[in-house]
């Protein structure tokens, strides 16, 4: 009982210590070759920059999370670049891992005190993470990263030209099936994004259907408790599938889509971040709630957080700022 113990406590140990470690050293790396961060989530405590050019910083409290979680700016990364700090990050986990084989295999009697003893689980469990780590720092010589360059050179000639309608974003099927799902979603939630802003129904509807289809994939998995490959955890895209559901869908289950969707991204959007999460929790509230008051409240912050928007990318802002006026307008014209 004692040694089953002290192996479960150990494993959790091993595994919680090195994937921080692990996370840092991954910042560490981004920062050094000029990615910029644009939030900090510690252990549910969101630390987010805002402002003009991102210089302001705000303070969050998502709910707790058993995990410390960066958000660095890559954007514009050459695929060079990613290979040559994939390399120094390899270097780094492969002397980690070396120096635990060392350490278990030239101090075996360090190991008999209760103290050793727990150690060696959290020692082996935690080398094992960064072996795992080690293997994915080579996943950027993988074809299967195509999508993500892809999706960074978008996001790059976004800001370039200061506008998102005016770049194509349509990649070949082939590169789209070969990607893992969480650059999909990356992908797919740039997508969504423009397509609402440019009122595109047809990629909407591409969008959706493809989201849509993974879910029922996700939950044909749950239910027969099979691995599944479909879980969409990108928290971007599904606040833009409830901005989708509770303005630009108009079937008789608009309601319970949009319900659905709002559970999965409630705290975050109480939490309120900035006006993109204002303007999606505003439509949701009017358009699905009915709950005008409310909305308008919502509204009005969303637009006074206006005034630290970053000028970055001017078409965004005006955007963002049109949404929240005409939502106002629906509103003052149903008193």
């Amino acid at each position: 009982m004692y040694g089953a113990l002290m192996m479960a406590i150990g494993m959790i140990s091993g595994i919680f210590v090195s994937l921080i470690i692990g996370t840092l050293i991954i910042h560490v790396i981004n920062i050094a070759f000029g990615a910029k961060t644009i939030s900090v989530n510690l252990f549910g405590i969101l630390f987010h920059r805002t402002g003009r050019n991102n210089e302001k910083w705000v303070v969050k409290r998502t709910g707790f999370k058993p995990y410390i979680k960066f958000q660095d700016d890559n954007t514009g990364l050459t695929r060079g670049r990613e290979k040559c700090m994939s390399v120094i990050a390899a270097v780094i986990f492969g002397t980690i891992i070396a120096n635990i084989v060392f350490v278990i295999w030239k101090c075996p009697g360090f190991f008999i005190s209760d103290l050793g003893y727990f150690m060696k689980y959290v020692l082996v469990f935690g080398g094992f993470m960064f072996l795992g780590m080690l293997f994915t720092t080579f996943s950027v010589f993988s074809k299967a990263t195509e999508l993500h360059y892809i999706t960074n050179d978008i996001f790059a000639e976004v800001k370039r030209k200061g506008s998102i309608s005016g770049v194509n974003c349509n990649v070949d099927p082939k590169v789209f099936n070969a990607a893992p799902l969480a650059a999909k979603e990356v992908y797919q939630n740039f997508r969504l994004l423009r397509a609402e802003y440019m009122g595109d129904m047809a990629t909407m509807a591409e969008v959706v259907k493809w989201y849509e289809w993974c879910e029922r994939e996700q939950n044909i998995n749950r239910s027969t408790n099979r691995r599944s490959t479909t879980t969409l955890t990108n928290d971007s895209l599904k606040l833009q599938m409830l901005f989708y559901y509770s303005y630009f869908y108009n079937a008789p289950d608009k309601i319970g889509k949009a319900r659905r969707m709002y559970t999965n991204v409630e705290k975050l959007l109480k939490a309120g971040v900035d006006s993109n999460d204002k303007r999606i929790y505003d439509y949701y509230l009017y358009y699905v709630e009915n709950n005008a008051g409310e909305a308008e409240r919502i509204a009005n912050e969303g637009l006074e957080m206006m005034k630290d928007f970053s000028d970055e990318i001017p078409e965004f802002k005006a955007a963002e700022e049109k949404w929240l006026e005409y939502l106002k307008g629906q509103i003052f014209n149903r008193k």
